[in-house]
């Protein structure tokens, strides 16, 4: 089902349109005494046959021409009940007139929307559906949490924090106690623990979605999940870089790590075969499948890397992917390889320290 034909059923059984029933026979009385059963109301019936219009059809409930209608034509949704026959007839005059919403009533009892509203839960899903906690760790008040305000169909957003942080119902605030080893105390390795364990914070999920704190959705990005394929993961390319080396003297020079630290890691990736250019990833998000065993292999590894040398995990990811015989094309690249400050999907800030 379309993205639009589930939107509109969630408008129907929310009562935000004037519902018209396109079809006042048999089928149409059927499916206005369900509805009405299940507290979905209806704004009037429509029907091609001339013999109808202007007559009450069932519960005082009129039907009117469509040329009538199209006067409320930006608050009605039609839903076609008439016999099959006539889908493509009605469906031809209806996609003739400008700006009108319809969906057939197929799509409508087959849509989550109200299969959740008839069932009175918010926990069916379909199975291939994305199931996806999409989340952010702020830890030692570094960047300031602000809430995403773009809902994605079968999605749950989270903060994983180490203090209160103050966010709506749309949104779980955990604390990051709940979910951290007792001997993870630093507030660095912590904020990358949670970055690099999506796959087992959030293991009642299907896929995750981790965002820096300085990451804005704009947009659905729920798509991005697709890429992650058969590796399980998709990262965006860095926007200037392609080697570690090259990162490596950048991270020295804006001076974000000890330059020791940072000469001893790639004087061992170097020593161990590592080549220059083999690619540079971003790391600020993350789009994960977790039924994918080679991707939570990498995020494991990763972790493991990280806690060895935490200076910039860009750098431990590359050396990781490498020493797993994993290319960049081998695994997802969201935005086809553009500059990931290019993607109207998404707004990245300056990150913020207290």
């Amino acid at each position: 089902m379309s993205y639009q034909a589930e939107a509109l059923a969630q408008k129907i059984v929310s009562g935000d349109c004037k519902t018209v029933l396109y079809g006042g026979g048999k089928t149409g009385k059927q499916a206005y005494t369900f509805l009405k059963s299940n507290e979905i109301p209806v704004y009037a019936f429509c029907d091609s046959n001339p013999a109808l219009w202007g007559h009450e059809l069932i519960d005082q409930t009129v039907c009117i021409r469509l040329e009538e209608l199209l006067q409320i034509r930006q608050e009605a949704v039609f839903i076609i009940t008439a016999a099959h026959r006539y889908y493509n007839d009605i469906i031809r005059r209806l996609e003739s007139c400008e700006g009108v919403n319809y969906i057939i009533w197929e799509d409508f009892s087959g849509s989550i929307a109200a299969k959740r509203w008839i069932y009175g839960t918010d926990k069916i899903y379909n199975y291939a559906t994305k199931k996806a906690a999409i989340y952010t760790c702020i830890t030692n008040g570094y960047d300031r949490f602000e809430e995403q305000k773009i809902a994605m169909p079968d999605c749950d957003y989270f903060v994983i924090s180490d203090r209160a942080v103050k966010c709506s119902r749309g949104t779980e605030n955990i604390h990051i106690d709940e979910v951290m080893p007792d001997n993870i105390k630093n507030p660095r390795l912590q904020n990358r623990y949670c970055k690099m364990h999506g796959h087992t914070i959030f293991k009642d999920y299907e896929y995750s979605i981790y965002l820096d704190g300085n990451v804005l959705i704009l947009q659905d990005i729920s798509g991005y999940l697709d890429l992650a394929g058969e590796s399980g993961v998709a990262f965006y390319k860095h926007e200037v870089r392609d080697c570690i080396y090259d990162e490596g003297i950048a991270v020295m020079f804006l001076n974000k790590a000890d330059p020791r630290q940072i000469k001893m890691q790639l004087r061992e990736y170097a020593d161990s075969g590592m080549p220059a250019r083999y690619g540079l990833l971003y790391g600020g998000a993350i789009f994960r499948n977790h039924k994918r065993i080679l991707g939570n292999q990498i995020m494991e590894n990763w972790w493991k890397e990280y806690v060895k040398w935490p200076t910039r995990d860009q750098l431990s990811l590359m050396y990781v992917l490498w020493s797993m015989g994993i290319g960049t094309l081998d695994i997802g690249i969201v935005g086809e390889g553009k500059n990931r400050l290019q993607d109207n999907k998404m707004f990245w800030s300056e990150h913020f320290a207290l």
